[in-house]
């Protein structure tokens, strides 16, 4: 094995790992802003229906469920892009160089970290909707 081989097999290894934590990522994502939906759904559910013991502001509830559901539409379009940056890179031109690595990496990243942020803001929201 030469010089070449090796880092031709170290390149590929880490580019399985960056792939498997990007993957990681989004699942984490998808899950923190449906389980907060799912959370909030029955917790509405339960004030509508049995009332609260303690003073509950509704419309900062209904604010952070639609902060967390534009959270699980930010990871889908990451995932939308992700592929059809996949499917770009594999399909159309596979021998040549990717000149726009830079640009398809904020298009992937992006709706990642709009999606976090919906979720922290939809936290925000959720916890000062109660006094």
């Amino acid at each position: 094995m030469d010089a070449n081989e090796i880092l031709k097999m170290e390149l590929e290894r880490a580019t399985g790992l960056v792939e498997s934590l990007g993957l990681f990522a989004l699942k984490m994502l998808l899950t923190l802003n449906a389980g907060a939906t799912v959370v909030l759904l029955a917790l509405l559910g339960s004030v509508i229906k049995e009332g609260a013991g303690f003073p509950v502001h509704v419309p900062q509830l209904q604010g952070a469920m639609l902060l967390f559901l534009t959270g699980i539409a930010y990871v889908a379009l990451a995932i939308v892009v992700t592929y059809i940056t996949a499917q770009r890179k594999v399909e159309i031109w596979p021998d040549q160089p990717d000149t726009s690595l830079r640009m398809h990496l904020v298009l992937m990243l992006l709706p990642a970290f709009l999606s976090f942020c919906c979720f922290a803001w939809g936290f925000y929201r959720a916890t000062y909707a109660f006094g």
